[in-house]
């Protein structure tokens, strides 16, 4: 006798009470079907696993071609010291299906290049750390393409990003979302210009600044190298502050002290709100109030973009302490 895949069981009743009461059955209904693929095993991907196993998600695969290194101890608690050396997400295989025995969890060894595109269309959702920008724009078009959801969100340090696109998604004003190419590479205008808009925080530019980083150097800044890392960093800060027309006081030299490997607690907060916003997308209302989320642990503060394919822009800035949201036009 088959078992009605829309029923929840009384076992899983009994299981996922707490989360049923927060977010109802047809959430954890639809939650039970959700196939995941996440692309990067580091601390922040950590945390998404382990909230989306926990919440009963139909499966995980975790997709990673490196090895453990001992900085990864630091803030991936999935891998254990006996894990140096060993494949990333084959060494995280355990410690995350001990997490839930209820959700099939696998392990791919693989480069997400080396998968065909058609690969990606046995997913749901799509995560994605630990990677080249390009690789990340590519693997959002890949998503378009197939009406996956996408969430990409790395940690450098004290900062912290992450980003959203689901598929027909539409900001609170009604309009459509752009892609994580425009969170990239946006071009400003005056009518957008940071300097205009006085931003309370300047994350954005330290997302700008570390993304051109990984970009540039195929790696993040590493305390391996840190003397050189220092200078390639503050020539990149004075090339964006020129960029963007703005003065050398919004974004202090010695923030750039702190986006030295992973910390822990701001992989939690990253890892945590990606695994929010996967639970988010299956209820009824997928808008958005921004799609880029970026996270300053020195002030303990977020600050929300929207880019949007429209010709409405809207800048909303709450007190500095409840972060900041502007939507951009691409």
């Amino acid at each position: 006798m088959s078992v009605d895949q829309n029923c929840i069981t009384e076992e899983e009743a009994e299981l996922y009470d707490r989360q049923i009461r927060l977010w109802g059955a047809n959430v954890q209904r639809s939650l039970r079907n959700l196939k995941v693929l996440v692309i990067g095993l580091n601390g922040v991907a950590a945390e998404v696993c382990k909230n989306l196993i926990l919440s009963g998600v139909h499966s995980v695969t975790m997709m990673d071609n490196g090895n453990v290194s001992k900085e990864d101890l630091t803030s991936q608690y999935l891998l254990y010291p006996e894990s140096i050396g060993q494949n990333r997400a084959q060494a995280s295989l355990k410690a995350a299906q001990v997490l839930n025995p209820n959700v099939k969890v696998s392990a791919d060894t693989s480069s997400p290049l080396d998968k065909p595109i058609s690969y990606y269309s046995n997913f749901d959702v799509l995560c994605v750390t630990k990677q080249l920008p390009a690789v990340v724009v590519c693997l959002n078009d890949i998503c378009k393409l197939y009406s996956i959801k996408f969430f990409s969100g790395d940690s450098f340090g004290m900062f912290g990003y992450l980003f959203e696109d689901l598929p027909d998604q539409k900001s609170e004003n009604n309009e459509l979302c752009s892609s994580f190419s425009s969170a990239l590479n946006h071009q400003w205008t005056p009518k957008t210009s940071l300097k205009k808009r006085k931003l309370e925080d300047p994350s954005y530019l330290v997302f700008k600044i570390l993304t051109d980083f990984r970009s540039s150097n195929c790696r993040d800044p590493s305390r391996s190298f840190e003397e050189n890392d220092k200078r390639v960093l503050s020539d990149l800060r004075n090339s964006v502050l020129k960029s963007f027309n703005v003065e050398d006081d919004i974004l202090p030299e010695e923030y750039l002290e702190n986006v030295f490997g992973e910390y822990g607690p701001t992989c939690s907060v990253i890892g945590g709100m990606i695994a929010q916003l996967v639970v988010k997308s299956l209820s009824t209302d997928s808008s958005t109030s921004y799609n880029l989320h970026l996270f300053n642990h020195l002030r303990c503060q977020l600050t929300g973009m929207n880019f949007i394919l429209s010709s409405q822009s809207k800048d909303i800035i709450p007190p500095p302490v409840e972060g900041s949201v502007v939507e951009l036009e691409e």
